[in-house]
């Protein structure tokens, strides 16, 4: 893992991908990249109630229809998101490692003597779950939302709405 870095364009198309989501009634609890060392490839990480509520199969569904109407970023496709709910144990590692309300930002040392260029992102990875490796950077939001059922449920129908209502690129 020495010397792994985040592509720039990675970073800039989670920050769309997240905005989608947001425009399209989504507002993960998290979401960031995370590097899978059994693929030897970087994944998108997305953490929402709404896998509560609808099940892997739908939430995949929405995603590759938003994907296939070319809505969400094109480096982003749904075979590298991951989704997870709060409730899920890596959820639970993600906040006990990095606390809440954390938005992206650059990456910061403690030593204002070391220059942020000169650390190995292996330095910088601060949490390993499984096979995924996060780093504080890579992270775009990552929060506990204490929503009531109905209303979680009515910005669930609002996703799917908006989502069913894009039309598929040729």
């Amino acid at each position: 893992m020495a010397g792994l870095t985040l592509p720039s364009e990675h970073l800039r198309a989670g920050a769309e991908y997240r905005d989608t989501l947001k425009r399209l009634g989504l507002d993960p609890e998290g979401l960031l990249w995370a590097y899978d060392r059994s693929l030897d490839a970087f994944v998108l990480v997305l953490v929402t109630t709404h896998l509560d509520i609808a099940g892997p199969l739908k939430m995949y569904r929405l995603l590759t229809r938003a994907y296939n109407a070319s809505v969400t970023p094109a480096l982003i496709d749904p075979f590298i998101v991951r989704l997870h709910s709060p409730k899920q144990e890596i959820a639970r590692a993600l906040r006990d490692g990095y606390g809440l309300d954390i938005t992206i930002g650059s990456f910061v040392p403690k030593d204002p003597t070391i220059d942020p260029s000169s650390v190995s992102v292996e330095t910088r990875i601060t949490l390993d779950v499984g096979d995924l490796s996060f780093a504080r950077e890579w992270v775009y939001q990552l929060r506990d939302q204490k929503i009531p059922p109905a209303e979680r449920s009515r910005h669930w129908r609002r996703f799917e709405k908006n989502v069913e209502a894009l039309q598929i690129a040729a």
